[in-house]
């Protein structure tokens, strides 16, 4: 998905004669810290307004183009949502300014669209369950767990990594799927040895109702 479905463009910019008093109605009306700043003519962004630029005292009725800017900082419409978000995390953005392939203005994103965006994409709030399997980063192929999930009838919604150390020598997979009981699927992948354990509480009831089973049978033939 590309940024560029996400971008609002009701949001009107920063321009060089606006007052200080403009930006600071503005960082306050979009809690945010970055406020673009386009030339009218061409649409290019040629800064950034920054609310710790602002000194205290200064008269709200100065013109922009008499106090310090930020450079401008700006992401591509075409840009894959990933990135965008990897970039906001990073720098702690809280807006993105957004443009053209010829870098004039189109809109900005805010940091709660990119994260609506991502559970969307990840059918986080889609019926099913998550599981979870852990795996050494040098065995780490998706094709032979999908083949297995797959051959219980299963879906798959959505997936995530992580590496849990720093060294990265595991990788724990995050898998949604269209199931609400998954215990077929966590039986499979244990067979073949993937260490496979269920995140949704209906599992956790099915598990517990098995061991308690299980329990019973051993009183019983005891």
């Amino acid at each position: 998905m590309h940024i560029k479905n996400l971008i609002n463009t009701d949001f009107i910019p920063l321009v060089p004669s606006d007052t200080v008093s403009a930006a600071i109605s503005k960082i306050e009306a979009w809690q945010a810290y970055n406020i673009p700043v386009i030339e009218p003519a061409t649409k290019k962004v040629v800064g950034t307004i920054h609310y710790g630029d602002l000194p205290e005292d200064l008269n709200e009725e100065t013109v922009l183009t008499d106090i310090r800017w930020q450079p401008a900082v700006t992401r591509f419409e075409t840009e894959h949502l990933f990135e965008a978000a990897r970039f906001m995390i990073q720098h702690q953005k809280k807006l993105l300014t957004v443009t053209d392939e010829n870098e004039s203005f189109t809109g900005v994103i805010e940091r709660k669209r990119i994260f609506e965006a991502l559970s969307d994409m990840l059918n986080i709030t889609s019926s099913g369950s998550v599981i979870t399997v852990m795996m050494r980063q040098v065995d780490f192929t998706l094709a032979k767990i999908i083949h297995l999930i797959e051959s219980e009838g299963a879906k798959i919604l959505g997936l995530t990594t992580e590496f849990l150390n720093d060294q990265g020598a595991f990788v724990n997979i995050s898998i949604k799927l269209n199931l609400t009981d998954t215990s077929a699927v966590i039986s499979s992948l244990n067979r073949y040895g993937y260490v496979a354990n269920s995140e949704t509480r209906d599992d956790f009831l099915h598990e517990d109702l098995s061991n308690r089973a299980s329990e019973l049978l051993r009183y019983l033939e005891l």
